[in-house]
């Protein structure tokens, strides 16, 4: 579950991002280990240049068996007090704003 600064986080600075309010009203729930489906980070990293945000990953996704992978990058701009959405591969199959 995610702790009061991390939904605040996502609340404040993704305001129109559909996967930021689907997290949030998840309380950003993770299947724990050995759950039959489960995903985790094999690194992930951030580079700032300016307002822009880059974001470097790689993503392991385990579903009853079947073994996804999803890499970044994705990519983010600041504008003023909040996070845009510029190009995402996780969870691509969300709308960016709503």
């Amino acid at each position: 579950m995610g702790s009061h600064k991390q939904i605040d986080f996502l609340k404040n600075w993704f305001k129109r991002d559909s996967s930021a309010k689907m997290l949030v009203q998840q309380r950003c729930f993770q299947s724990p280990d050995g759950a039959s489906k489960i995903s985790n980070f094999t690194y992930m990293n951030f580079q700032v240049t300016g307002k822009f945000v880059t974001v470097n990953y790689l993503l392991m996704e385990y579903d009853h068996g079947k073994y996804f992978t999803t890499k970044g990058p994705d990519k983010y701009e600041i504008k003023g007090h909040e996070i845009i959405v510029l190009k995402r591969n996780i969870w691509k199959y969300i709308p960016f704003n709503q």
